[in-house]
């Protein structure tokens, strides 16, 4: 809680003995830890000169098209394993390129 500052949000409830409902928490929760994570790329973007050229092709920050393909979070380790085998990782051995 303390890395993307909920701590207020939380103290704020617990003080007035108010809890809100559980999808208002989440969207709370949910668009904190965006704006986090916004924050953090732009900065990175911005303030490295290396990623002059990425910020170009990806000018706002979101997820993979593979991460946002799985509609809930069981088919995730599905779409890693697709990943996997698009992308074929493993070492060819010595004198077999094609």
């Amino acid at each position: 809680m303390e890395k993307y500052s909920l701590l207020n949000h939380y103290s704020v409830y617990r003080d007035s003995s108010i809890i809100p409902p559980k999808l208002m928490w989440k969207r709370i929760v949910n668009k904190t830890i965006r704006n986090y994570h916004t924050e953090l790329w732009t900065v990175r973007v911005t303030g490295n000169p290396e990623f002059a050229r990425f910020s170009v092709v990806h000018p706002h920050i979101r997820a993979a098209r593979i991460w946002t393909a799985a509609r809930t979070p069981r088919e995730t380790p599905e779409a890693s394993a697709a990943v996997r085998v698009l992308v074929n990782t493993r070492e060819q051995p010595s004198g077999n390129n094609c």
